[in-house]
């Protein structure tokens, strides 16, 4: 705040007479308010898709859309293998049938039965492609896990079969579930080291869990907000990642602003609204500026016609968006009931010194240590960044969405099986549907089907059986990593 400002003479200072009259008010909503909206949110993971999703004019989305196209339902794959049995074996077949008619049929296009079959090289596996009912993602998520409850049959393990299931579904659900796992495992590990990283950086206890509870209410309201959009549109589950990333990061930042401006007030001998007033017309300013700002730059994302990008923004902006009003309302009144009390529990007081105003801190001495010498400062600065980011230049680019998920995971066992007993085969094909107006007489598609195989990285390409109206479906395997 400048110089001369008196307290409620503007737009800032009467929101902090409205905050200061209705502090425990405000407490007790954002926390009654946080408790509903985690209960809501908290089964937003199971809603949410991969979001591996196309743009709507790309030529994989015009294929989707053409009547009897794989890429319109999305295959699943079950590998059905056993170590002693062979697909020949009476014991074998029976156990596969079981589970084939285990399957509700409102989960398949066709009867689990007549679905095309590939037997491995070494005989001891047997492939089956599944066609789904389903056309959006969400749909399809939900056929699949139909499949997944049904088809592992006792049968199976009495004939010493074993079931994986795979394909471009099964690897995207797989993902996702991983990608919840992970979330929650970070988020028990970070908030404890996060927490002593604050307590280091504010000095003290009470004043480091303020940012945490910032933190912990824009996850919360989020969460909520993306599991009712859920139900509405495509939600990728990266949109649960950027919410937790972004609402612990900003919540530490604009934490940081107020409460140390809160403390630096109190310790120049300012009464408490009057810290308040000051701290919220010069730190809460900058907070609303700069979540303006990342408001407006995440915007842009929603105009991307693709699910995961278009969820980043969606989620990104919805945390910034909660932390910016919690950060300017919720703290605020939880500050205006500490007062001067947010210093309890702090280092400084028990080495016998308060918070310092006067620029004799350690994070001053840094900062004239770097004005002294702002090039040595900014070349080691630009280096470490360098050998840091070294690493990435041996990034691969690829299509094969099973390496990102770890070589247990169903999905994973059946992509590498197919390249090592299934020759020719791979579960993420790319599939080129000619519609009939435009599908080659068979002499041409043979032709077609020669040129193909000769393109750099293909390994086969197959003709499938004809779909609805003539459509030609070409099944074309690729090395995709």
């Amino acid at each position: 705040m400048v110089r001369g400002h008196r307290p409620g003479q503007d737009m800032y200072g009467r929101a902090v007479q409205v905050i200061w009259h209705w502090k425990r008010s405000i407490a007790v909503a954002a926390l009654l308010g946080a408790l509903a909206a985690l209960a809501f949110g908290s089964g937003t993971a199971e809603r949410v898709t991969s979001g591996r999703g196309s743009a709507p004019a790309s030529e994989s989305a015009r294929a989707a859309a053409v009547p009897g196209s794989p890429a319109a339902t999305g295959n699943l794959l079950l590998l059905y293998r056993s170590v002693q049995r062979t697909a020949t074996d009476p014991r074998f077949d029976r156990a596969v049938l079981a589970s084939l008619d285990a399957i509700p049929p409102r989960a398949v296009q066709e009867p689990p039965r007549s679905a095309a079959r590939r037997v491995s090289k070494d005989g001891h596996a047997l492939l089956v492609v599944l066609r789904l009912s389903a056309h959006d993602a969400l749909a399809k998520t939900r056929a699949y896990h139909l499949i997944e409850r049904h088809a592992d049959v006792p049968a199976l393990h009495a004939a010493g079969l074993t079931l994986s299931l795979g394909g471009g579904v099964a690897a995207d659900d797989q993902i996702t579930g991983a990608a919840a796992e992970d979330l929650a495992r970070a988020e028990t590990l970070a908030f404890p080291l996060l927490l002593l990283m604050l307590v280091v950086v504010f000095r003290g206890m009470v004043a480091a869990t303020l940012p945490l509870l910032l933190g912990g209410l824009s996850v919360a309201f989020s969460l909520a907000v993306l599991r009712a959009l859920a139900a509405a549109i495509e939600v990728s589950s990266l949109a649960l990642n950027i919410v937790t990333l972004l609402g612990l990061g900003l919540a530490v930042d604009y934490a940081l602003f107020i409460v140390s401006r809160f403390r630096e007030e109190l310790s120049r001998g300012a009464d408490e609204r009057t810290a308040l007033a000051r701290t919220y017309a010069s730190a809460g300013r900058t907070v609303a500026v700069s979540g303006l700002i990342v408001l407006v730059s995440l915007a842009g994302l929603l105009c991307v016609p693709i699910a995961a990008l278009r969820s980043v923004g969606i989620g990104g902006m919805t945390v910034v968006a909660f932390n910016v009003a919690a950060a300017l309302t919720v703290l605020p009144a939880l500050l205006a009931l500490l007062g001067r009390r947010v210093d309890a529990l702090s280092t400084n007081r028990l080495r016998g010194r308060g918070p310092r105003a006067d620029g004799t801190g350690p994070w001053a001495r840094v900062a004239r240590q770097v004005m002294r010498r702002p090039l040595t400062v900014l070349g080691g600065s630009a280096v470490l960044l360098a050998l840091m980011g070294a690493p990435f230049l041996h990034a691969q680019y690829g299509m094969r969405i099973t390496a990102m998920l770890p070589e247990s995971s169903p999905a994973h066992v059946v992509s590498k099986t197919l390249e090592r007993d299934f020759p020719g085969t791979t579960p993420f094909a790319v599939a080129a549907v000619l519609p009939a107006d435009r599908a080659p007489a068979p002499p041409a598609l043979d032709g077609y089907l020669i040129a193909v195989r000769q393109v750099p990285g293909v390994t086969g390409a197959t003709a499938l059986a004809p779909g609805p109206g003539g459509v030609v479906n070409v099944a074309i395997a690729s090395r995709l990593d």
